[in-house]
């Protein structure tokens, strides 16, 4: 009887040791959890175009958390971040731009996200072509060059996936635009634009292209 009697105030040991472990690991894992949200920072300029390049600190009471750069669509997304009191300050600004506002401060809380958008003031006059297709499609790849009035030839490039093609001037003053080429199954624009910057409405001069189709190759638009 004795055996027996020892035999279960054994096993209750045992269990009880097991439950005790399960609630200290419990506990553990509890206070282990950490608490975290999500920054996101979207960066524009007054015209609402994307800034990219752009970089910014994330910064605590205890000093620098992280350092991160505008990505192409001017995101920064900090991730995994504790949950408390940050600044973000920015430490370098792209070419052409001033930021009114370089520090921004936040209070983050757990499982939120944060979005927030810095707006910069562009100090230089720049043009924004879209080249389209007939259907209003964006074309990629069209081949663009700008010269001033002396002929001096300022930049040649070509459109990206949106069928944009941007540049920034140095100064305002009247510039001329040409489309030099257009992809395979396209006919390129041969008209010579002339653009008028100024301090004021032309601050930023938008313009589309339209490459109509080659005979025979309206296909492409599907």
């Amino acid at each position: 009887m004795k055996k027996i009697f020892l035999g279960i105030t054994f096993v209750v040991l045992l269990l009880i040791a097991g439950v005790c472990g399960w609630l200290l690991n419990s506990e553990f894992n509890v206070n282990d959890k950490k608490e975290v949200g999500t920054i996101v920072l979207k960066c524009e300029d007054q015209t609402y175009q994307t800034v990219s390049d752009g970089t910014y600190d994330l910064r605590s009471e205890d000093g620098l958390v992280m350092s991160a750069t505008a990505d192409e669509k001017g995101i920064i997304t900090f991730e995994d971040i504790s949950v408390g009191s940050y600044t973000i300050v920015s430490t370098s600004i792209p070419e052409g731009y001033e930021l009114p506002y370089p520090e921004t401060e936040i209070d983050l809380q757990e499982g939120k996200k944060v979005s927030i958008t810095k707006t910069y003031k562009r100090i230089v006059p720049r043009l924004v072509l879209t080249v389209e297709d007939e259907d209003g499609n964006p074309i990629k790849d069209a081949k663009i060059e700008l010269y001033n009035e002396e002929e001096y030839i300022l930049n040649t490039g070509y459109t990206n996936e949106e069928g944009l093609y941007t540049f920034n001037f140095d100064t305002t003053g009247t510039y001329y635009m040409q489309q030099l080429e257009a992809p395979d199954g396209y006919v390129k624009d041969d008209t010579l634009y002339r653009l008028t910057l100024d301090e004021d409405d032309n601050f930023t001069f938008y313009t589309t292209i339209v490459n109509q189709y080659e005979t025979g190759e309206e296909s492409l638009a599907a």
